[in-house]
């Protein structure tokens, strides 16, 4: 993971789930969002690195998009075709919208 300021390269974490590749970083609350292959989303302490829950995830993920200002976490997930909202202070799922299976959120738009 690259520093948005410096472009500098920061540390690195182990994730417990496999598959880690999208990530959000929250930084009001503290938290780095890994979504995971595994149906799983890791997360995260940005400062030490160790776990602070995993949240199951309805498969792999497509994208992710964290909206700090309302303190929500959007994934989008190709299969089985839907778009789960996590709560980012209370890390449970708020909401999920069923979609068409699509491979990216550009198709949807």
């Amino acid at each position: 993971m690259l520093s948005a300021s410096t472009g500098e390269q920061s540390p690195s974490f182990a994730v417990s789930v496999p598959g880690p590749h999208g990530m959000a970083l929250d930084e009001a609350n503290g938290r780095l969002f890994a979504a995971c292959d595994a149906s799983e989303l890791a997360v995260l302490d940005p400062g030490s690195g160790g776990e602070i829950s995993n949240i199951p995830i309805p498969g792999p993920p497509d994208v992710l998009w964290l909206n700090p200002r309302c303190g929500l976490l959007y994934f989008a997930f190709d299969e089985p075709g839907v778009i789960d909202v996590i709560n980012t202070k209370q890390l449970s799922k708020v909401e999920q919208a069923k979609t068409s299976p699509v491979h990216t959120l550009s198709q949807l738009m």
